[in-house]
């Protein structure tokens, strides 16, 4: 038999961000998901790291290009390729 419940960990990104993703049995046969990255809900770490970056996703030369600029000093370009 294998396990309905607990966390599965993981890490994403070039900085090694830990991840979970944790199942909760709720009522019933009903089980409820979550999300967690760097310890934090989603909902909390996408909130906190919208107060200290802001990012736009817009047309380059025909390419879809991510734009993050860090309110400190960072900055960061990400091109996807056409498809």
């Amino acid at each position: 038999m294998f396990k309905l419940v607990g966390a599965e960990n993981f890490v994403i990104g070039k900085q090694k961000v830990n991840c979970s993703i944790v199942i909760q049995a709720a009522d019933g046969f009903t089980y409820e998901y979550s999300l967690e990255v760097a310890g934090k809900p989603l909902e909390k770490f996408t909130e906190s790291r919208t107060k200290i970056q802001n990012t736009w996703c817009l047309p380059v030369d025909g390419i879809m290009t991510r734009v993050v600029l860090g309110k400190l000093v960072d900055f960061f370009v990400q091109v996807q390729p056409k498809p």
